[in-house]
């Protein structure tokens, strides 16, 4: 189960989320991404560098105070800003629920 983590590291600009859980991944010394994403994710999980999912559980372990929030991070790591202005309002709904969740 995933619990907090002691250092997250603050993305750079334009930077994605998964390159931020990679540097993460390196900052911890691992050599299995699959422990990095079962302590952040709370299970293994396939990161989807265009639209992730499960950012909800990634921040639940991040440190409070970071002002890394679920809305920060799909605003500012993911492509979905990008594909928001061609997308339904229901569609819109079910990408944010995946992303979430």
């Amino acid at each position: 189960m995933n619990g907090k983590v002691i250092l997250f590291p603050t993305p750079y600009p334009d930077e994605t989320l998964y390159s931020v859980i990679c540097r993460y991944d390196l900052l911890t010394g691992r050599n299995s991404f699959r422990a990095t994403s079962e302590e952040l994710f709370g299970r293994r999980n396939n990161l989807n560098a265009e639209i992730p999912q499960c950012i909800g559980s990634l921040v639940k372990c991040i440190p409070a105070g970071t002002g890394l929030s679920t809305e920060y991070f799909i605003q500012n790591t993911t492509m979905y800003p990008y594909f928001k202005p061609f997308i339904s309002k229901e569609r819109d709904t079910v990408f944010r629920e995946y992303m979430t969740a």
